[in-house]
This record gives C-alpha cells, structure tokens and sequence, in this order.
C-alpha cells in the first residue's frame, strides 16, 4: 500500500521449537512506488528519409533501471527492445508500403512494473517512403577489422606506462609472457576495441588501430576495462570475427580547397559543409570521420583516424575524397580471407557483442576448418543498393591472420635400441615432424606416467631426443614392457600423437672365451684342418648374473607354451670369415652343417630344462631334408647355477686359401624356436628360428683374428714381439755412458733371435759400428766399437721376428747430453768512440761444434753499466741458423758522458750451459758548455776556433736572448739560444772537430707531438738544421769547418694549417643544448670570424652553420641546438689563418633518450645469474660518484663500495667477487643491490635484483 516507504527493506522471520531452540533467516526486499519516465528516444535517420529495406536503429533512455521497453511508431507498430539498465535498442527495417511522416513513442516498465508516465506521449517523428529504393548508390568501406580467438588463459594484467595523451595511451604488462609479434585486444570502458600487436610487453593505444569505435578525440579520458591475448595461428574449430563499417553518400563534395596544412592536421574548406554534417575522408589508404564543428570547413588529424595508419606529416597528404554521409544499413557485406575462404556473411543485425543492429557496422563470424591452411589477408566486399561500395573490396595491408586446420603429422618413429638396457645407454627416440610444433614426450608403463620429456624446439624434419632410462625421480626404471607416447602440438593448438612400444630388459647376450685351433676331437675327419670354437652366454647388465624367469618373459618367452612353437630362448648364431683386407670367405655347407644327415626338428638338442609335458615332442620326425637345417639355430643350456649357455663350434675342412691373417666374426641373436610341418599333413616337421616378440636382441660382435701358415697350422698369435731397449725412448746420457744398445723381445710362441737383430744410427744417420750377440733366449745386443761421446740424436732401429713370422720394426731416440757451453765472438764496440753515442752493441753466438743443442736465446742477456751505474738497453737477437745467430743492444738515450764502458755478456743453448764474457769501450773526455747542470755544447778534447783559437770551458759560453721573430710558419717551443767566445758571438766561426749541440723542452702545447720538433739556426734567417729527437732533448751532429748560426731553437715543424683540438661530450640528451669547446693554434694566428661550426640536425640532409666565439687561450665555443629525437649527429669545426690556411676536424655524438640514461634504466648486473665474479654496467650523463650496496633479501648489507668518475658515459664498476666484507663467499640466492649516483646537482637511486650461484 501507500503507507509503506520506497527503498530496501529487510524482513526477519524467527523461529523457536518447545525447547528452546531457535533459528533466524532474513530476506531483503525492494519498495518502488515511483513510476519511471523515459528521458530520450534517438534514432540514425538525422531527419532524412529512409526508403525500402534501410534499417531504423532507436535509442530509449530512461531515468532509472527498467524491466523491459519498446518503441511505439504511428501507434500501431510495436518494436521490441533489447538491453539492460537504463539504455535499451531496437532497429525497423522499411517494407514495401510504409510511407509518411511517423510519430515515435516508447513504453517501459520499470523492475517493480510500474509503467512510465510518458508512455505512448509521441517524443520526435521520422519520414519514411518504402514505396522506392534510396536513390542514393554511392558508398564507401570506412574500416576492416578482426578479432582472432583468445588465448586460453586469463585476462592480462596492464598498467599505465605514461600519462596518457591526446592521440595515444601507452600499456605495458611487465608479468606476462608474450610470444613473437602476439596480439591482445584492449576493451575500454566505453566499448572501443583495439587489436594491436605486443612489442617489448608494450602496446601503443591510437585511432590507428581501432578495431571498433567511433574515433577517439583525446585518449586522456579513456578507462581501459580489460584486455586480453589473442591467438596467433587459429586451429580447427577456433573463430575468427571480422567487421566492416560502411557509409552512404549523401552528397559528394568535390568544390573544397585545402587552405591549412601543417604536420599535425590538414583543414578542408567548401561551402557545401555545414555544421552537424557526418564528413567522410578517404586517401586510399585512410579513412577520417567525424561531424562538422562549423560551417564550410572540416578539420583531419589523427584524432578523428577511423581507419588506416597513422599519418606523421599532414603536409605530405594529397589525393583526397570527400563526402557527405550517414551510415549505410542494410547493404550486403562479404568478408575474404586470401584465396582460401570466401563468402562470409558479414550481417548488420547486432548479433555480436559489440554491434547494434542497423549501425551501418557489419559483423561475421568464420569457424575455421581442418582443410585451412594459409597466411593470408582479410578483404572485404560490400555493395548498397545493389552498387558496389566506391573502394570495394577493401583490405587493409596491416592486417593479416593465419589459419591452421591441420594437426603436424609424426612420422617415421624409430625407438631404440631394442630391448633398451639404462645402464648401456640412452634409448634414442627419433621422429620426423611435418611442421614446427612443440612436442611432449611421455614414458608410460600401463596406466601409470613414468617420465614426461620437453624437447627444446623441434623443428620441421627429423628430431631426435633421448631417454636416460629413469622415472622423474631419477631412479633407474625396472624390466617391463613401456610405451613412448609422443605428442605434437603446433602454432595453431592442433595436436597429434603416436605410440610406440618400448622393451625395457636388463638381460644380454654376450659371445666370449673365442679359439680358433688345430686340435682335432675324435668324431672329426681326417680333412679337419682347424676348429672355431666360442661359447654364447645370457646374463644381466649390470649385475653379471643369469636372468630370471620374469626377466626372459619380458621378452616373450613362455615355459609353458609348447603347441607349434618352443617359446624358450635359442640362439641364432652368425659366423663369418674375412681375409685382412676384408673380404668375406664363404664357408661351406654354413649355415647347414649336418654332414648330409638331417637333423629336424631339433637341430642341436632340446634344452636341458624343458617340462616333461612337451617331451613328447622328441619323436616327432624331421622333414628328412638335408639342405634346410638351421645347424646354427642352438638351444640356451642351464647349468646347476641357473646359468644359460651354449658351447658351439665349427669345423674347417680342406682350407684351400694361402697362409696368412684371416678374421672370424662371431655373435648370436635372441630368437625361440618354432615348427612347420612340411609337407602339410605329413607327421614330418622342419625346425626354423622363430623372431616373435624377444626384442631384436643381439649379442656383441666379436672379431678374433688368426694366423694359418703353409702347413696349414693354427694360431691366434697375431701381432709382433713387443720390444723394450736401452736406453729408453727419449733418454738423456752423458758422454761416454752408453758402450752397448740392446733390445729385449717378448711374444708367446717365442722368439726367433737369428732373424732379430738391432741397429745404431747417429744424428748424421750414419750407423755406428758394433757386433751383433744375444743371450740365446730374448735380448738381442750390439756392442759398440767405442763408448757415445759427440753430443747428439741416436736412433736405435730394432726388428723383432717370432716363431710365428710375426715381425715388427721398431725406432727408438736418445740423445747424447751436450756438456758444452756456447762460443761468444765478434763484439762490437771497442777501443775509442764519441760522444753522444748512439750505435749498436753486438757479439756473435755460436753453439756450431759445441755440441748443437740450438741457442736458448730466451736465456743470453747483455747489461752496460760505467762506474757502477748500469744503464738501460733495448735488447734484440738474429738467428742466422738454429746454432748461431747476433745478440744486439741498443741504449735508450745516447751516451754523453765519458768514461770506460763495461758491457757484459751471457750465452746459453737449450741444454742449460752456459758461458760469459765482458769487453770495454772508451768515450773521451770532452769540453762542456753547462747552464744549470745541462750540457748544451760538447766540444772534443783539444778542438780549436779556427784558424788556431784553444777551446776552454772558461772560455766558451751560452746565453739566452728574446725571440726575435722572423718564423710565421714555425712554432717557437722555449727559449731561443746564441753561443760565445770570450763574450763575443761564434756567429759565423768554424770548429776543427765535430760538435755536438743539445737544446732542451718542457711540457709542450696541446696537440703538439715531440716527434715533430726540429732545431733550427738563424744568420740572417731562420733554417730547418734537423736533429735526433727524444723526449724532453734533441741532439745535432755540427760537422767540423762547419759555420756556427748566431742563434739556434727548438720549433714545431708542422704549422701550414690551424690546429683544430677537441674532445667530444661523451653523450648528448635530447632536448638539451650541446656546448663543442675546441682550442685551435696557428703561428700566423686566425682569421677573424673565421671558426665555423657546422652540424646535420639528427634526421636532415641539410648542413647548419653557427660561427664559434674567442674566449680566451685558443679557446673556441659554439652551441647545437638541442635535438628532437635520439640518433646520431654529425659535426665538423673548420678555421682559417691569417696566410689563408684552411684546417677543419669532423666528429659525430650519439643523442639519446632522457629515460636512456637514468640509472633506473641503464644500470644492471653483468652475468646474472653470477658465478665468482661480476660487474655492474651504467651510463652516466656526467661526473658523479657512485655507491653500490648489495643486501640480502632480508635486508642484511654484505659488500659495498664507492667510486668516482670524471666525466659522463658508459661506466663498469667491478670485478667484485661475490663475496662478502670478510671475504667469504656468498652462498646461492636472490640479493638485491641498491646503485645511488651523486651529480652535482642531484642525486638518481635504483634498486635491483640479482642472483648468485655459489661455486
């Protein structure tokens, strides 16, 4: 009633029995007695007339949830609607006789049933005419899209990577694993999708890769509701959506002019639009849509995209179609996929969850099936008005999918080997795949899983895998009979399989105790010329022990099964005959070998073991067929220990091939022994090997070769005498130690030591005299004329030959020592020589005659010292042959100082000896002209001023003066220098003797190398004189008679064009500006204004210019605007000298993100996992310090450490050793390491994980 309050309300119902026990349940109920209204009723017409069969869509709003709704038209035709909440749709297709101006109405009843007061009140009118067809044929395809199956795995958890903006909304899903170019569809609250390809867990959200959805005009606003992997390869059964949104031409606008063009949108202009007006764009790639803001113009921009790639240029847009449109319903849409698949109906009816019936968007849906088998692209066909759409059919080049109906099939399955033995191997499972696919393999005993194997990546084409013989707890599995399951699963989820059975049989066959002899027995004939005999045994591996029962009934034996078919173990033996070179010899009557009796059904007895109940069996009769039996088909005895064996052997009668080395191959296979009664129904039975299910086991193969002589007698003895001399191979003597050789022999059918003999070689190859004896039972001697006394290489040549012919040949080396040092000879220098000296020491090293052990030049050294002060050489050798060769040393710095020189020498060979010497050379006394401790003029002992002036320190002397100038094209490096006599200038005066001129430098400009310095003198000009040039000094030969300079300098020597010296920023961020600093030098200084940097924005052919500023010391600086984007740029710095001298200098800089360079994004660990040692990789973007702190998980520190960086890069910090402050190692685990870099203005800290695996 109306007394009763809207809203929820709870009712309590509570009951009590008479005893006291209670129990209470609540229900909560709803009161509405307010009656809902409906707020608006839309529709797609936009005030035009629809004709027949163009469908109506309506949109009904009410105020609040309702029950159920419907549009009312001219009050009689009622059009259910679909939806939930407050939003409700329904569509009217037009028939043939509807016609006029219609009133639209709606109905609702809300969730309590209350109808709407504004039932049935008319809302707006629409004008229909289904007497004729739209006039209208011209349409246009707006968008194709997909939408593959999803993966069968949860919805994907994003997140925000950036403020979103405008045109695009960045997310990224760091826990996922996403396979190579994976695509995920995104659903935003509002209903858009988008399909997009994953790069880097990533995915950039814009218009261009909308698949559903009016364009969105600023991303900003969006709120993503899920999102979700989709297949990439659809299999059988798999669904594939694709849609198609089309348009109608209401009016084609041909008269518009583009009057603004920039990058970022292109404004169109015409009379013919009019605000409110649905505008389609199309460039035959792209399609814009969007209504009119005002009137005669339409703006495009990637904001309103609807289709097609992103444009970065709109200046670049050209060749554009527009009209004036509405959304074209009720046309005929197709989707194609390649040429494989046509015909999808494509149906505008809203049977998807994402279409509306009569939007104009058109959606189909493909199962795909088992025959599909293509990567193709989608088209799409429509036509409206039976008139095909202007840009029909349609395909969009980014959008592709592949199908894949059909399962890989496994083929060509090869398991072995078979029976498999765990402890001989692995079990090799080989397949071929007609296609990549991810395989797993399963062992399996009945019902139960023994071991599940992945391989990595099986390809298309053979595959092989292997299996270890152990379950998943690594336990070696037991006898049995097991199956291989294998199973492939391809891109698409298709999956085959295939089994096959594996014998799992610990039990072996193994043929041993072989001899091939001459013994006769007494049953065999008198043209028996040898016997092979060998014995064949089953046992276990690896335990060496007999099988038992279970074990032999694994492999398809049967004790008590005796009907046609013996199934106990028989052996098939197999016995072949070689020659040494490996040609077979046929054997006689092999393998029958009953000497023309027939021996079925038995053939070589029955087992000693068998029931009583099948001895029957041993009356039956033989098919009397002497050419038949199976002679090497042998039953398996027992012995009293459980053993199973059988002792076989074959004879050779009337051998008719030459004496020589013949090779008998033996081995057996595992069969059982079966019957054939032939003829049938005769009572007569012919015994055969009988394979059935025994596994294909073999037994080793066994090659035993022997030996038949001329009268036709046997051996097994093979191979020559083994031999031991002395001495020894390899051993080292002293003279005189060694006066006999001798050679000991050993073979067991004996020595024949007439035929053996011994022979002593030199290192001439020359042999050494001696006589030939032996001790009559094994050793051969040779007594030597005379005891080894020349040092060298001795070759002991030994042929040993035994009863059996056998021989060998064999050489044997031992060197004599060499106790003899080295000759030293030829040194050089001595006696006399001048200062400065800057020749060669040298002697000769000589091992010729000296026993020829070659120089261990590695060991020969020479030092040079003078009054006890050892001075430095530059030490090199020349081999003018293994035995003899130049020891050569050269001083660092010419010798100036005189005095006696000691040079000593040390010599040794490759044997250890060794042998010196030292010699003396001299340096005169000489006359020094000195100024703080340095000599700049020597001047030889006794030397005169021409004609006939003495020479004394007292008397000659050095003075300094200023440049005077006068060298534009030469660098001035110090002080400029004049000599005197008696006060007055040598200028122009002659010495008697050679000279020696020395000038000095220091530290010298930047960019000058002292390898370019030269002394130059000056009369009445400066001249290049030339001079030695070392580090810190030149030395200058002044020949005598040779006219003296009035001045004398060091000047650089290269100086034609500026010096351009620079040293690039080690990085550059985009967006910063880039300050170049270059110092440039010239003698004849620079042009004014004449220093230009020139530069190539990242990105453009076109060559900037910007003049570089004088600051102060040679210092230049200019400024590159900071860059757009990250690349590469490349510079160069040029400048001009006063003689007009071009110099210039090219360089390139790396730009890069902001991002790039935080330590958040560049720093990590180098491995990781670590083991022993690592190093930890960052870039800074300039000078800073840096800390490391290394935790455990629980937060205890184990190691830090700080170091410091004077300029921004690419930095590795380490090795650190992985351990902690004690130096222990750290045990295997997760730590985190936390890096702090200290800028000079702030300060950047990350923390990240790393995992270290104890050694």
């Amino acid at each position: 009633g109306a007394g009763f309050l809207e809203g929820t309300h709870t009712i309590e119902i509570k009951s009590e029995d008479k005893v006291g026990n209670t129990e209470t349940r609540t229900k909560i109920v709803a009161i509405d007695n307010a009656f809902p209204t409906i707020i608006e009723i839309t529709d797609n017409t936009g005030g035009k007339i629809f004709y027949r069969d163009e469908v109506i869509v309506f949109r009904l709003k009410a105020d609040e949830p309702i029950e159920k709704a419907e549009i009312i038209l001219k009050d009689t035709i009622r059009i259910q609607l679909d939806g939930k909440d407050k939003l409700w749709y329904g569509s009217y297709t037009i028939k043939d006789k509807d016609y006029g101006a219609w009133s639209v109405s709606g109905s609702i009843v809300d969730l309590a049933g209350n109808p709407g007061i504004n039932n049935g009140i008319q809302l707006r009118t629409i004008s229909v005419d289904g007497r004729m067809d739209n006039p209208i044929t011209l349409s246009y395809i707006t968008r194709i899209g997909i939408l593959p199956e999803k993966e069968n795995r949860p919805k994907l958890s994003y997140e925000i990577v950036s403020s979103s903006t405008t045109v695009n909304l960045i997310l990224k899903w760091p826990d996922e694993f996403f396979k190579p170019k994976q695509k995920v569809k995104v659903k935003s609250v509002s209903g858009h999708i988008w399909v997009v390809e994953v790069e880097e867990k990533t995915v950039v959200l814009d218009n261009s890769v909308l698949c559903c959805g009016e364009p969105i005009y600023d991303y900003r606003n969006i709120s993503i509701k899920e999102a979700w992997a989709l297949k990439g390869v659809l299999k059988e059964g798999d669904r594939l959506y694709i849609t198609l949104s089309a348009v109608k031409s209401q009016k084609t606008i041909s008269d518009f002019t583009i009057s603004t063009k920039t990058t970022e949108s292109l404004v169109i202009s015409s009379e013919d639009i009019s605000a409110e007006s649905y505008i389609f764009v199309f460039d035959k790639e792209r399609v814009w849509l969007g209504s009119a803001t005002e009137n005669g113009k339409f703006t495009i921009s990637n904001r309103n995209l609807y289709s097609g790639p992103f444009v970065s240029d709109y200046t670049k847009i050209e060749g554009l179609t527009v009209e004036d449109v509405l959304w074209a319903t009720g046309g005929n849409a197709v989707g194609q996929i390649g040429a494989i698949v046509g015909d999808i109906t494509l149906y505008d009816n809203g049977i998807s969850e994402y279409d509306i019936a009569g939007d104009g968007i058109y959606w189909g849906t493909y199962i795909v099936k088992k025959e599909n088998t293509t990567n193709s692209p989608i088209y799409c066909h429509f036509t409206y008005n039976r008139e095909k759409a202007k840009n029909s059919p349609w395909k969009d080049e980014r959008i592709t999918i592949s199908l894949d109906g059909s399962p890989p099939s496994i083929e060509n399955i090869f398991i072995g080997p078979s029976p498999y033995n765990p402890y001989l191997g692995n079990l090799n499972i080989r397949y071929e795949l007609s296609e990549d696919a991810l395989v797993t393999i399963k062992i399996s005993r009945a019902f139960d899983l023994i071991k599940t194997i992945r391989p990595p990546e099986p390809r298309a084409g053979g595959n092989i895998n292997i299996w270890d013989g152990k379950d998943e707890y690594g336990e070696i599995v037991s006898d049995g009979r097991y199956y291989c399951i294998i199973i492939a699963e391809d891109k698409a989820g298709n999956k085959s399989e295939e089994r096959s059975e594996i014998i799992v049989s610990y039990v072996i066959m193994r043929v041993r105790d072989i001899i091939v002899s001459s013994g006769k027995t007494d049953e065999s004939p008198e043209s028996l010329d040898f016997l092979i005999k060998f014995t064949v045994y089953l046992e276990t591996e690896p335990d060496k022990k007999p099988p038992t029962d279970r074990q032999l009934e694994n492999l398809g034996f049967d004790f008590k099964q005796y009907i046609d078919h013996l199934k106990f173990p028989y052996c098939l033996l197999h016995l072949e005959l070689f020659s040494k070179t490996g040609e077979e010899i046929t054997l006689e009557n092999y393998p029958d070998m009953s000497s023309g009796r027939d021996i079925d059904p038995w053939l070589r007895g029955s087992p000693n073991y068998k029931e009583e109940n099948i001895r029957k069996w041993e009356k039956i009769k033989g098919d009397e067929d002497t050419t038949n039996d199976y002679g090497n088909l042998v039953p398996f005895l027992k012995d009293k220990k459980g053993r199973y064996y059988y002792e076989y052997e074959y004879g050779i009668i009337d051998w008719k091939h030459p004496p020589d080395v013949y090779i008998a191959r033996t081995s057996g296979e595992l069969v059982s022994l079966g019957w054939i009664e032939s003829p049938p129904d005769s009572g007569r039975w012919h015994a055969e090997p009988r394979y059935g299910k025994h596994g294909k086991l073999y037994s080793n193969v066994v090659d035993t070769p022997f030996k038949i002589r001329k009268d036709k007698k046997v051996s097994m003895d093979i191979d020559a005498p083994s031999i031991t001399t002395f001495p020894k191979q390899g051993d080292r003597r002293n003279p005189g130690d060694v006066w006999k050789v001798w050679a000991r022999l050993d073979d067991p059918s004996g020595i024949d030591l007439n035929r053996s003999k011994i022979v002593l070689f030199g290192s001439d190859n020359n042999e050494i005299p001696g006589v030939l004896t032996n001790n009559g039972k094994d050793t051969i001697y040779l007594k030597l004329s005379k005891p080894l006394d020349i040092p060298g290489v001795y070759t002991i040549e030994a042929t040993a030959i035994d009863n059996w012919e056998n021989s060998g040949k064999y050489l044997v080396t031992f060197t004599i020592y060499d106790n003899l040092p080295p000759i030293i000879s030829n040194p050089e220098p001595t006696g006399t020589v001048t200062a400065p000296w800057k020749g060669t020491i040298s002697v000769n090293i000589s091992e010729i005659g000296r026993g020829e052990s070659k120089i261990d030049w590695g060991r020969c050294s020479m030092s040079l010292e003078k009054d006890g002060v050892l001075y430095s050489l530059t030490e090199s050798h020349e081999k003018i042959g293994p035995n003899t060769g130049i020891l050569r040393g050269t001083p660092v710095s010419p010798l100036m100082d005189s005095g006696t020189y000691t040079v000593k020498v040390i010599a040794c060979d490759l044997n250890g000896n060794l042998t010196e010497t030292s010699w003396s050379f001299v340096i005169p006394e000489e006359i020094k002209v000195v100024l703080a401790v340095k000599p700049y003029l020597i001047i030889p002992f006794g030397a005169k001023i021409l004609p006939d002036i003495p020479v004394s320190t007292d008397t000659v002397s050095i003075r300094f003066i200023p440049d005077p100038g006068g060298h534009p094209q030469h660098m001035l490096i110090g002080s400029v220098a004049t000599f005197c006599y008696d006060g007055k200038s040598l200028y122009q005066r002659y010495f008697d003797k050679p000279v020696t001129l020395i000038l000095y430098y220091d530290k010298l400009p930047e960019g000058v190398s002292w390898k370019k310095l030269a002394i130059f003198g000056s009369g009445s000009s400066w001249s290049k004189l030339g001079g030695d040039v070392y580090p810190s000094k030149i030395i200058l030969k002044i020949p005598e008679n040779t006219q003296m300079k009035n001045m004398y300098a060091i000047m650089y020597d290269e100086l034609d064009a500026p010096k351009i010296y620079h040293t690039r920023p080690s990085v550059a961020l985009v967006g910063k500006d880039i300050l170049i600093i270059a110092t440039i030098t010239d003698a004849s200084g620079l042009k004014v204004g004449s220093t230009t940097l020139y530069y190539y924005p990242i990105g453009s052919p076109t060559l900037l210019a910007i003049p570089m500023d004088y600051k102060d010391n040679n210092r230049f600086e200019g400024t590159i605007p900071g860059q757009i984007k990250s690349g590469r740029i490349s510079y160069y710095i040029t400048a001009v000298d006063n003689n007009g001298n071009w110099g210039t200098s090219s360089y390139e800089l790396d730009v890069v993100e902001t991002e790039e360079t935080k330590v958040e994004k560049s720093a990590y660990t180098i491995p990781n996992p670590a083991k022993g040692r690592v190093h930890f990789r960052l870039y800074l973007t300039e000078r800073a310090k840096v800390l490391i702190k290394v935790y455990t998980i629980t937060g205890e520190l184990v190691w830090d450490c700080e170091e410091s960086f004077d300029e921004g890069g690419e930095k590795i910090i380490g090795p650190w050793g992985c351990t902690n402050k004690d130096g222990a190692k750290l045990g295997t685990g997760l730590y985190i390491y936390k890096l702090t870099v200290e800028y000079p203005n702030k300060v950047e800290t990350t923390k990240k994980k790393m995992v270290i695996i104890k050694q």
